[in-house]
């Protein structure tokens, strides 16, 4: 049980006593109850398969610097573990993090949608739009995330013009929703949005995503 390190700690001493050796579920509840120092032991396991859920667990009890050193450095990671580290890395606008976290996975779009928020959240709007205009193809993971910095400073020309720019495959109803954010200081252009999105997309916009 999550939260439970007291309870959690007795039954791996339990376990050794009996000479049972941990698996790596055992250890991954253990370190989601707040355990420390275990996920060495964890990956020490020979042939387990379930350490990875240990990494796991370790991952989101670290502070994003350290999950990152230890998703770069792990064969045990997959892409959906690099995501979740390189978009904590972007969340907090560490570029050269998220990009090192990334460049395992170099044709993951989502990881190309982490760099570009990195950008954005660094406040380098321009580099996050360039990096995702030269994805080939854009996607709309991707193209939202360059979105979304352009929503962070307003910028409703630019917003604008980057969704004239974009193919109709890498545009869904967040890049409108994103666009729409962008213009919170222009209500026509706003409405323009608005009114386009379900013609363009297919996808009705709901009223009280826009207030």
């Amino acid at each position: 049980k999550a939260g439970d390190r007291e309870r959690a700690e007795k039954l791996l001493h339990e376990m050794r006593e009996k000479g049972v050796e941990p698996d790596g579920l055992a250890y991954a509840g253990a370190i989601r109850a707040g355990v420390d120092g275990l996920l060495d032991a964890a990956l020490d396991l020979k042939e387990d398969p379930t350490k990875v859920l240990a990494l796991r667990a370790a991952l989101r009890r670290m502070n994003y610097e350290e999950a990152a050193e230890v998703v770069r450095n792990s064969p045990l990671a997959e892409e959906a573990d690099g995501v979740y580290v390189a978009r904590r890395c972007a969340s907090a606008g560490d570029v050269a993090r998220t990009d090192a976290v990334a460049s395992s996975w170099p044709s993951s779009q989502r990881c190309l949608a982490a760099r570009v928020e990195a950008r954005g959240n660094s406040g380098d709007v321009r580099g996050a739009v360039e990096l995702a205009e030269a994805g080939e193809p854009i996607y709309p993971v991707v193209a939202n995330a360059a979105m979304r910095a352009l929503s962070l400073i307003g910028d409703g020309a630019g917003s604008m013009a980057f969704l004239r720019r974009l193919p109709e495959t890498a545009i869904d109803r967040g890049t409108y929703l994103l666009a729409m954010r962008a213009h919170k200081c222009d209500a026509d252009g706003c409405l323009a949005l608005f009114r386009a999105c379900e013609p363009a997309t297919g996808e009705p916009v709901d009223e009280k995503l826009v207030a």
